[in-house]
């Protein structure tokens, strides 16, 4: 397993872009423009933050912030998890053909998104 990003889901994405990547100097990785606005800041192939507009409503992401994980073998590694815990889990998610994924909420309610490498 690989920790991949960490997802804020924020009021103001331009806001919160300023911030980011204006203030903190995080770059731009890149940006989703559909039916949500997501930016991801920081280095392609290192761990990056997702800033999703607040009006963009992902199934399952919890409170606000959710943890990103890559794994080789998703669907394995899912069975794996039900096997070991009766933790809550929502997916599988697709938002569009390439991309699959899983949240899993740990013991105090943080979800954790599982995501094909």
């Amino acid at each position: 397993m690989e920790f991949r990003w960490v997802s804020l889901h924020v009021g103001n994405l331009e806001r919160s872009l300023g911030f980011y990547h204006e203030v903190l100097g995080l770059p731009i990785g890149r940006r989703i423009e559909g039916d949500h606005r997501i930016i991801f800041l920081g280095r392609e192939g290192g761990p990056m933050v997702e800033l999703i507009e607040e009006g963009a409503v992902v199934p399952g992401a919890g409170k606000g912030i959710s943890f990103g994980f890559g794994v080789p073998d998703l669907e394995g590694f899912m069975a794996a998890i039900r096997e070991r815990t009766d933790a809550p889990v929502t997916g599988p998610i697709s938002p569009n053909p390439q991309t699959t994924f899983y949240f899993v909420t740990d013991p105090d309610g943080y979800q954790i998104q599982l995501l094909r490498q």
